[in-house]
């Protein structure tokens, strides 16, 4: 298997892989470090493409109260993004988030 290219971030040393050096104990941890660090932002940034919905507006799109809204925040259920002290839902994860806890009734 192929060693994989240096990160655009910079985390691997450009010298070491031109020259074939390819170190194993830090240099992997900072590897994979990146590899979820850039997981993580491909993640975020997919829950930000339909826009973030105020909490006002995700109480009328959900059909809960504010208090629930931040009770899943505060507990992680539920993304958020913080500008100054106003929290704002990405549309779509709230929209995940109803898909994930929606109970379906069998037919007979």
């Amino acid at each position: 298997m192929l060693p994989r290219a240096p990160c655009a971030s910079g985390c691997d040393d450009q010298r070491n892989w031109n020259r074939g050096k390819f170190l194993v104990s830090k240099k992997q941890s900072k590897r994979s470090q990146c590899r979820k660090r850039v997981q993580r932002m491909q993640k975020a940034a997919e829950l930000l493409t339909e826009g973030l919905l105020t909490i006002r507006e995700a109480e009328q799109f959900s059909g809960w109260k504010k208090s629930s809204l931040y009770r899943f925040m505060e507990r992680g259920d539920l993304p958020y993004v913080k500008i100054g002290a106003a929290r704002r839902i990405p549309k779509r994860a709230l929209i995940e988030f109803l898909a994930k806890n929606l109970v379906m009734r069998q037919e007979t």
